[in-house]
């Protein structure tokens, strides 16, 4: 998958909400989901490799939740829209 200007890792356990993203991504050129987390760590991993414009987080992901990963990507991306 091509990088696009707009990364966005996407962490989240739902597959509806993931094939909704994956179609909105197929319509609008501009967005694409070019990574998925399995967990807040691996999410604030991917954040920091990939330096989104934006990353969707789930709150109820395990090992850390989404609103911590959400703080600590911030910290350390401020220009990411959470």
């Amino acid at each position: 998958m091509p990088h696009s200007p707009n990364p966005c890792p996407d962490c989240r356990r739902y597959p509806l909400v993931r094939s909704g993203l994956e179609l909105y991504s197929s319509v609008k050129a501009s967005f694409q989901v070019i990574a998925e987390a399995s967990d807040g760590y691996q999410a604030i991993e991917l954040a920091l490799e990939h330096k989104p414009d934006l990353a969707v987080l789930d709150v109820g992901m395990p090992r850390l939740n989404g609103t911590d990963a959400a703080q600590h990507i911030s910290s350390r991306l401020p220009s990411a829209r959470l």
